[in-house]
């Protein structure tokens, strides 16, 4: 008996019917003469599928007698139960909960797919369905027990997909795409749910700003960097950590309220000297000059009258090219020490002063 003919055979002793048998092989690339002559050769395949045939006949007169006996069956449980409510008073005394049996028919159902789905849900309950499943990747999903290892995957393979595997379905398929971070916050966006950005701060920043919700920036390791888009963004200065100049400040304010916001973060200030000095020259705001201590060139400022105040000016004005911030020195020595340090050469009289200036 050829390969053929034997699978031709197995497939009939499962009750699968000539036509779909047929059809399977045509699609699996075997002509039809080759499906034709092993029919032909199978003398005992008519009586098989008879067999069969006259098995689901009796299986169904059996049903049929099976329902008037279950019907029996149940009225005596409901006399029985009555009686022991009368019996008990209203309280019956507590019965083992019973599992019901999924998928025991899924052999009658007509489409193949349709039976897949069914037995594996049926090896789930049961664990004895998977040499049922026609489909090689359904075999594999069912041998490795993918309903154990990847709930997410079991729903899809049986068409069940509940809305938490649907997002995160959607967040893996967003490492396809080619703007990865893009993908997640349009989907985090439109499920209105941050966890879906995986803690990626641009991801967070965006949703943040676009729900307008700067509290979501706390959940994000980059909390102080999130609060300061946020607060750029909206104006919204709730979410903006201490010590983040640049978070909250604003130039329109009058010098008491800006000696106010400095001395509020002043104690939080990260790498002061920098920190300070860039601050300076990017909102161009000397006041914030008053925190600022630089030990050690405190002796040479000491030797030619200036304090660290006067030469964090003097470094701004220098960093920015400003004559300007230099006029703020009513004492004409100092006024001359900031124009000096504008055009710091090798040969100023002040050159140590000039090597100082980061």
């Amino acid at each position: 008996m050829s390969q053929l003919t034997n699978y031709i055979q197995k497939e009939l002793d499962k009750g699968f019917s000539k036509d779909l048998i047929t059809k399977k092989l045509l699609q699996a690339n075997y002509t039809q003469q080759e499906i034709s002559d092993s029919f032909k050769s199978l003398k005992s395949a008519e009586p098989i599928l008879r067999r069969k045939f006259a098995d689901t006949l009796h299986l169904e007169t059996h049903i049929r007698w099976s329902r008037w006996v279950f019907g029996l069956l149940a009225l005596v449980v409901v006399l029985v139960l009555g009686f022991l409510v009368y019996q008990y008073g209203g309280e019956l005394p507590s019965l083992p909960a019973v599992e019901v049996e999924e998928g025991t028919d899924c052999y009658a159902l007509s489409e193949v797919h349709e039976k897949d789905i069914c037995y594996l849900k049926l090896a789930r309950n049961k664990g004895a369905a998977c040499d049922n499943l026609y489909n090689r990747a359904f075999q594999r999903a069912c041998q490795e027990k993918i309903w154990e290892t990847d709930t997410c995957l079991y729903q899809q393979f049986i068409e069940q997909v509940s809305e938490d595997c649907q997002k995160k379905i959607e967040q893996q398929d967003c490492r396809h795409a080619e703007d990865y971070v893009s993908c997640l916050t349009t989907l985090a966006i439109q499920e209105n749910d941050v966890g879906l950005c995986d803690t990626l701060l641009d991801c967070v920043v965006s949703f943040a700003i676009a729900t307008e919700d700067g509290s979501v920036c706390e959940t994000t390791p980059g909390s102080g960097t999130c609060g300061a888009a946020y607060y750029k963004a909206t104006g919204d200065a709730t979410y903006c950590t201490f010590g983040d100049l640049w978070c909250g400040y604003d130039p329109t304010w009058s010098d008491t309220e800006k000696k106010t916001f400095f001395e509020k973060h002043n104690a939080s200030l990260p790498n002061r000297e920098e920190y300070i000095l860039s601050f300076g020259a990017d909102k161009q705001e000397p006041l914030i000059c008053d925190y600022y201590q630089n030990d050690n060139i405190i002796s040479l400022l000491q030797q030619n009258q200036l304090t660290s105040p006067d030469f964090c000016v003097m470094a701004i004005a220098s960093r920015l090219q400003d004559q300007e911030l230099c006029n703020l020195f009513t004492e004409t020595y100092k006024n001359s020490f900031c124009l000096e340090l504008l055009t710091c050469q090798q040969t100023t009289t002040n050159e140590a002063l000039c090597h100082a200036i980061p």
